[in-house]
């Protein structure tokens, strides 16, 4: 049975590696930040490559 995972297998090596997203991570967090002093963790679903 052939399933999702096999029709997008290949455009793994496409994709950016993390060190690629640094800068926008380090945004993120510092924009998080001066939202939500207090905040310890954060779940964020729905990211891309899964890095």
């Amino acid at each position: 049975m052939k399933t999702f995972y096999d029709d997008l297998a290949a455009w793994w090596p496409l994709l950016p590696p993390v060190e690629a997203y640094e800068a926008e991570a380090h945004e993120i967090a510092r924009a998080l930040r001066a939202r939500r002093p207090t905040l310890r963790s954060a779940l964020e679903l729905g990211c891309g490559g899964g890095h």
